[in-house]
This record gives C-alpha cells, structure tokens and sequence, in this order.
C-alpha cells in the first residue's frame, strides 16, 4: 500500500487521475482494477457507503472470475447493500476473490486500486475502527493488492498508516520540499502564461518576466491551488489589460508581505480576500457563497440556488458575478450544480482568522438562510424543490429579531400541510424537526413557552395530525430535546398493530415483573395477616 499525503492543493489529486488515466490507456486498463475518489462536492463522492459497492462493481467489470462470485453475494443477500463497509468489504469484495483464487490463479489480474481523498467524505463516517478493521483485512485476508490513497494527514487515517505493526506493508510519500515542487509550480505558471501569449498575439518570451514567475513561485509556497487561482483571474481579464490584472496581483502580494507566517496559506489567503473584495458588496458576496456551498453540496442545480438567494433580477449576477474564477458557473444552471474550485475556499470563508474582516458568521448566514427559506416557500408557489431544501442544523444559533417576526407571520399549517402532500419524508421530518427544536430551544426553563414557539409548536401539531403524521404532543419544560425523529408518517394500522406487539423478551420481563409483585404483596399479606392474629390472640 502506498500513501500519497501532503497539504491541500499541492496536487496529490491531479497526480491520482494522472496515474489512473495512463494506466488505463497505455495497457487496456490491464494494470488498473478499481478507482474511487471521494469528493465533498456531491453527496454520493462523499459517503462511505458508496466506496465498496463501487469497487466491487469495477472488479467485477475488470475481473471476469470476480464477476459471478460478486453477483452470487449480491442475490443471497439484497440487503448487502445497507450494511456497514465492514461487511459490504467482507461479502463483496474479500468472499469472492477468496472463491475465485480457490478456483484459479489470480495471474494476469489487474493490481492497482486507487482511492483517493477518504478525508472529504462525511467526518463522521472516518472512524478509528474502520482503519483498524482495514488493516485486520489487509493483513489476515492476504489479498494481495496494491493500493494507492491520497489522503490529507487526518487523525485517525494518520494513526493508522502510522501504526508499526504495518511493518513495510505501508510506504508513504510526503509532498512536501524534498520534492522540489517549486520546479513544478514555475513549469505550471510558465505553461499557462504560455497559452495566454499565444491567444494574445504576444512574442514566446516577452511575457511575463523571470522575476515575476520567481516571485509567484515563492508566494505560492508548493501549492498548484495558488496558480490555478491566479491564472483564472488574470484569464478572466475583463475591462482591464492582462498585465493590469497580473500587476493587481504582485501589488496585493507586496502589499501584505509575511504578515502571518504561522498561517500556511496566507498567500492564497490574500487572493481570496482581494477577489472578493472586487465585488461590489463584498460582504454580500462571502454571504451568498456560503449559502452557495450549502445547497451545491446537497445537490442542488445552480438554478434552484439562484431562485433561493436572488430576491430581485440581477442579483445573482451583482453578488457573484465577479467570482467566476473562485466559482465554476455552469452554463446549463438546470442541470449542474455552481462548483467550488477548490475546497480552500469554503475552508477560508469558514475560519475568521483567515477571511479577517469579510467573515461572515454562523449566526449571520444561517439566519439569513432561514429567511429566504420563509420568503421562498411562501413565494414558490409550493413547488416539489421548497421541500426538499434542507435546512441548516439550527441548534447552534439564536434565531434574529427579523426572524422571528418572520415566523411569527408565517403560515406553518399550509407550509405543513404541503410538505406533507409532496410526500418526502426525509426533508420534512429533519425540516420540522429542525425548526420545531429551534423555536423551543429559545424558551426560559422555568416560565411558559415563548408566543413563537407556541405558534409553532401548535400549529405543526394540528397539521401533521390532518396530514396523517405524528408530532410531539407537548415539549419538556426543562430538557432542550432534539425533535427530527419524532415527525414521521403514521404506519398502516394493520401494520402497526403487529410492530406494537411486544417481543417474548419484553413479555418474559413483563411477566417476571409481576410475578415478583405478587410474591412481594403476598409476603406482605402473610406478614400483616400473622400480625393481626397475633394481635386478636393477645387480646
């Protein structure tokens, strides 16, 4: 197994689709058996639950003798698919090729799986266990399979490749200074501003200096994110001259010098902070692209997130539309999603340390958000997409005054009542949840609910009760609970009833329990009955 590591945007990505991409093509795809890289972009490239059932599907396709033994697995147990990757990995993956060796040589088996980037999935899906089982399977399986991760040094994937019971099953690669990637970034800025020459019209050589490719190289600091940054901006030149816009750089750069040497992205930092601040509302802009990154990767089309945010014509274009070389605007906004070039970015628009005075709070966004969810459903007409926009988690912040005055003028009985009638479940038990713990959250522990929460606590109740669904009756006065489980649709009655029986455990305890009672209260009895009887004799 060999490890690719290093810091975000030196290119351990680029260098895995390289690799990739040329086994493929120069062998017939004999060298490469599996690929999966995770990205945080699309909910599907960041689950875990897609990378075993994807690999085995590609093993199946490269492997012929994995083919049958994958499908058998698949049609004994349908339910594979829903388990965790523990035992997807053991049944479609470690099963099969452990059938198909019995059954043959594995010569001539394609040797190389890539995955790539595992810390862009879900945090949470990343546990310290999952590592411990890879390494049980890598090393009791003895399925020998080369292996190349790309991985960012995460705490638990770092454990793991760290650990020395690996003995030299591991190798690692670092991207850092001993591999010279300084070499690499100036061939990338001298390539680039190559391509602009020749679609300018401009003599091999002229343009841009030395100095100036040596200056970008060393504010780059081995990071290809910073080029690629740069370069879109100088590319994207409009009402300014190529060197105008290459001239904005070098003098933002000198204008900050080393001011945060312990911030290793300072430089990229000041990019981002003078792009945006071009925008005519800066502010605005940082607003916008966190609500952006909110609803691109929950997989929303970029026409749906220009409904959401733009409340007048024209706004979108105002807010973002000097942001086209931080953000991929697709030209069909129906069918693509607005893309972050780089997860650098929302990381910076997320840390107020590294945005400085263009931060834009938790509490400001999510606020914001909520309003424009109000406004968007009350004014959407109640299309299928007003539903299935999640909301943000809540917990964490306080709801604004203008918020509030928005609640408390919203019409929740029919924003219920058709959530209800679009029939997506997922969105509207976490969205009623959500919504209904926020509002109580707000409430003294010890005094009567607040008028807001009373509101919506009633009204929700009263909706889902017409709609079929279950609600929490009443809020606990001093317990702030968590409510997204508690909304679902009531089941068929015949159904419910045989799911309502209780289990023999629970009827075994039930009646042990009473049982117990009994042999108590007539322990009890006997020892009240001889104390009378005694009474009467002495009497």
């Amino acid at each position: 197994m060999l490890w690719l590591s290093g810091p975000a945007g030196t290119g351990k990505t680029a260098i895995l689709q390289t690799i990739s991409e040329r086994c493929y093509a120069n062998d017939g795809g004999e060298f490469l058996a599996a690929t999966f890289f995770f990205s945080y972009r699309t909910p599907e490239t960041r689950s875990l639950r897609y990378l075993v059932p994807t690999l085995a599907y590609q093993l199946a396709q490269r492997i012929p003798a994995l083919a049958i033994p994958i499908l058998k697995a698949t049609r004994a147990d349908p339910s594979v698919f829903k388990k965790n990757e523990d035992a997807q990995m053991r049944a479609l993956v470690l099963a099969p090729i452990g059938e198909a060796l019995r059954a043959g040589s594995s010569k001539g088996w394609p040797e190389l799986i890539v995955v790539d980037a595992v810390d862009e999935c879900d945090p949470e899906m990343v546990k310290d266990d999952d590592c411990s089982g890879a390494r049980f399977r890598l090393e009791k399986e003895k399925i020998q399979r080369r292996v190349l991760d790309v991985l960012l040094p995460e705490r638990a994937i770092r454990a793991f490749f760290n650990d020395a019971s690996h003995g030299t099953m591991v190798n690692r690669i670092t991207l850092d200074k001993d591999w010279s990637p300084d070499t690499d970034v100036a061939l990338l800025l001298r390539c680039r501003f190559r391509t602009l020459c020749q679609q300018f019209g401009i003599a091999d050589g002229v343009w841009p200096s030395e100095d100036v490719i040596r200056f970008l190289v060393k504010r780059a600091k081995g990071q290809f994110i910073y080029v690629a940054t740069v370069m879109r901006w100088i590319e994207e030149a409009e009402g300014s001259s190529l060197q105008e816009r290459l001239d904005m750089i070098l003098g933002w750069e000198n204008t900050h010098g080393d001011e945060d040497n312990m911030n290793p992205f300072q430089h990229l930092d000041n990019i981002y902070r003078r792009i945006i601040s071009s925008c005519p509302a800066p502010s605005t802009s940082c607003l916008w692209l966190r609500i952006v990154h909110f609803l691109s990767t929950a997989n929303f089309p970029a026409f749906v997130v220009d409904r959401f945010l733009g409340s007048q014509p024209g706004d979108v274009e105002r807010v973002l539309g000097c942001l086209h070389s931080l953000l991929s605007v697709p030209e069909n906004k129906k069918a693509k999603r607005y893309r972050f070039y780089h997860l650098s970015l929302p990381e910076f628009l997320a840390s107020p340390s590294r945005c400085k005075d263009l931060y834009v709070s938790d509490d400001v966004w999510i606020n914001y958000f909520v309003l424009r969810y109000l406004a968007f459903v009350r004014g959407g007409s109640l299309r299928n997409a007003d539903f299935s926009i999640p909301l943000p988690d809540l917990h964490c912040i306080s709801p604004s005054e203008e918020v509030v005055v928005a609640m408390l003028d919203f019409d929740v009985q029919t924003w219920v009542a058709s959530a209800i009638a679009n029939d997506d479940a997922q969105y509207c038990c976490w969205n009623f949840g959500n919504l209904y713990d926020w509002v109580h959250s707000q409430c003294p522990a010890v005094l009567p609910c607040t008028q807001l929460c009373r509101k919506w606590q009633t009204e929700i109740g009263e909706a889902c009760e017409r709609g079929d669904w279950t609600a929490p009756k009443r809020h606990a006065r001093t317990i702030k609970g968590r409510y997204t489980d508690r909304f679902r649709k009531k089941r068929d009655t015949s159904v419910a009833s045989v799911q309502a029986r209780p289990s023999p455990s629970k009827v075994f305890l039930i009646i042990l329990a009473v049982a117990l009672l009994g042999a108590w209260c007539a322990v009890v009895g006997r020892s009240h009955f001889g104390k009378n009887v005694g009474d009467d004799a002495t009497m």
